[in-house]
């Protein structure tokens, strides 16, 4: 595992950290290379798994409902709670992982949202290969390299509502330029036909 961080990053202060989604080694990135107390978000079925919804739950992580406005907009208070409490998240404003070639699917704003509500910085975190060593469609993990930017953080103190667009495009062409160092192509070469599949194989936290 290797990280590219910032020299800017102070791991002293909390961040919203947002990164692509690619893979279920995902979480566990984040876990090794956020070097501070944070918080994930997990769909609200993994809170009801054996164990290891147990251990979610009395850790403080946060289970995401989206099967009503009221539900999704409950999500989103307790997100923005932990947020003003200066804690750290963990978000993937994609939502899910996408079977398809494409190197970042669309960014919802919920992540973004939160920041500038709470005021407090995003970090954008790129991982790059995590798809390759385990991709979604495979219960298997390949050797080799994971390699994981972490930017300088996009202040967010100066920002207001209509901003929001803005600050999501500007982490989005963080993100993409570091894929495109690696996928000068454009996509991701993919081992899969996308077509045999949904629309995601995975849906994760869906924020607004």
């Amino acid at each position: 595992m290797i990280y590219i961080k910032d020299k800017k990053l102070d791991f002293n202060r909390p961040y919203i950290f947002v990164s692509n989604h690619r893979s279920y080694l995902d979480v566990f990135i984040a876990i090794l290379g956020i070097k501070h107390y944070k918080k994930f978000l997990g769909k609200a079925e993994v809170f009801e798994w054996p164990f290891i919804g147990y251990l979610a739950d009395k850790l403080g992580h946060i289970p995401v409902k989206r099967e009503s406005a009221e539900a999704r907009e409950e999500s989103f208070q307790n997100i923005l709670n932990v947020a003003k409490s200066r804690t750290s998240l963990f978000l993937c404003p994609e939502g899910a992982i996408y079977m398809n070639d494409k190197l970042l699917n669309e960014m919802r704003n919920g992540a973004f949202r939160v920041a500038i509500e709470s005021q407090m910085p995003i970090v954008a975190i790129t991982m790059v290969n995590a798809g390759e060593l385990f991709p979604p469609h495979k219960l298997r993990i390949r050797p080799g390299k994971c390699i994981n930017y972490m930017s300088a953080p996009f202040e967010t103190t100066a920002l207001n509502m209509n901003d929001i667009d803005t600050l999501r495009e500007s982490v989005k062409e963080e993100i993409l330029g570091n894929l495109l160092k690696h996928y000068p192509e454009g996509k991701y070469p993919i081992e899969f036909e996308p077509k045999e599949y949904e629309e995601t194989i995975y849906q994760g936290t869906h924020n607004k």
